[in-house]
């Protein structure tokens, strides 16, 4: 999930319903593969759908919501989309510079046919078609309602089968981050395109994919709930699994948020696999960072009180010492999670970092492993697991308002 920088001031919109999230669906090729995988083509695209799309010139106007303008231009079931297609239409206005933009509005699911070696997905709602002036790259954006995008994000982040409570705890968790994030982009990131994309970068969304009667019933079951701290819907972080002790904002990000601190699970971790190991050659750990590493350790000052590495020392061939966080530590070695131990040793006259560790992800907020573990081991409902994971919240309805 992507990072946000501050906090904002209590920005209101009120409307008889709420504004369609604007979600990234097309192209993905930057740090996060999974679970869509990566294009190598991004100049050009084809979308489908069983009943005509309406083709219309778009417009992101001042609420930063993407808009038809003008007359329809055209209707098919099939667009095949490239640069040069969508440059031939007259650029659209948006605030203060310019970009060329279709919408597409459609009465059935459109899926987006991706690269031969990938998975295409379908997708409610409708779409802008972009293009990227700087990179003269296409963006596919899916303008979808509200809990309609959190029914595609669901199964894409747990097992679609998994335990009823569970199910309910994740759709309140990703429906209170992306509240929190499309707030976010609308009052910070002005004229971005989109507010989310659908990769883990944010939280996984598959459209219309896997869902289940169980997953679909989590969603409807807990319609518009969302968490708030102190009158306002929290930034509800959530990873994989934990290891077996959350993680507090402070340490993985540097903000310290009340509701975001670290706790030691209660169900029995000896039930799930969190055990992990990788072996990194001191060459590869240099290439990582541009040094020739001679040697690193994690020392005792430098472990959290949720026995996470906070930092890790390098040290250089020629003698030199480098504090690397250890949040950019795993991203650079794309390791499970930063509760780790190390241990240096030799094969084939080759060095190498034995790395043992627990969990998966950052481990702040709720742990998804451990939601299901509380659900099936103690019986549990969303609300306990909710308020075990985020301190002092309370489930409210989001109302159709933007908050801090």
């Amino acid at each position: 999930m992507r990072l946000m920088l501050a906090f904002f001031l209590a920005f209101f919109i009120n409307s008889a319903s709420a504004s369609p999230f604007k979600v990234l669906v097309f192209p993905h090729h930057g740090n996060y593969p999974i679970p869509q995988g990566r294009e190598t083509v991004i100049s050009k695209v084809s979308v489908t759908s069983p009943e005509n799309c309406s083709e219309y010139a778009a417009i992101l106007n001042e609420k930063h919501e993407w808009e038809k303008s003008g007359e329809i231009l055209s209707a098919a079931k099939s667009f095949s989309l490239t640069t040069q297609t969508i440059q031939k239409f007259k650029p659209a206005k948006r605030l203060t510079d310019d970009v060329t933009a279709l919408y597409f509005e459609c009465t059935s699911p459109f899926k987006v046919v991706r690269e031969s070696s990938l998975a295409s997905y379908s997708y409610d709602g409708n779409f802008v078609a972009i293009i990227d002036q700087p990179n003269q790259k296409i963006e596919i954006v899916n303008l979808i309602e509200p809990e309609k995008y959190v029914q595609g994000v669901v199964p894409a982040e747990v097992g679609n089968e998994w335990p009823e409570e569970a199910l309910k705890a994740q759709a309140i968790a990703a429906r209170t981050f992306s509240w929190w994030t499309v707030l976010n982009s609308r009052t910070t990131l002005l004229n971005s395109t989109y507010d989310l994309d659908d990769t883990v970068e944010y939280q996984a969304y598959l459209g219309t994919s896997n869902h289940t009667v169980l997953t679909d019933n989590a969603v409807s079951s807990t319609a518009n709930q969302v968490m708030k701290y102190d009158g306002k819907v929290i930034r509800a972080f959530f990873s994989a699994d934990s290891g077996g002790k959350t993680e507090s904002s402070e340490n993985a990000f540097g903000v310290a948020l009340p509701y975001c601190v670290s706790k030691t699970e209660l169900y029995d971790v000896t039930k799930t696999t969190t055990s992990w190991t990788d072996k990194i050659s001191l060459a590869d750990i240099g290439k990582a960072f541009s040094q020739t590493v001679r040697s690193l350790e994690v020392s005792a000052a430098d472990i959290d009180e949720s026995g996470r590495a906070s930092k890790v020392t390098l040290t250089t061939a020629d003698g030199k010492t480098i504090k690397v966080s250890g949040p950019i530590f795993r991203q650079a070695l794309k390791l499970r999670s930063t509760l780790f131990q190390l241990s240096l040793a030799q094969e084939n006259g080759q060095e190498f970092a034995l790395i043992t560790g627990k969990g998966y992800g950052h481990g702040v907020g709720l742990a998804q492993v451990g939601a299901k573990q509380y659900a099936l081991q103690m019986a549990w409902t969303f609300d306990q697991i909710l308020k075990f994971y985020y301190t002092g919240i309370t489930l409210e309805s989001v109302n159709n308002e933007y908050f801090e």
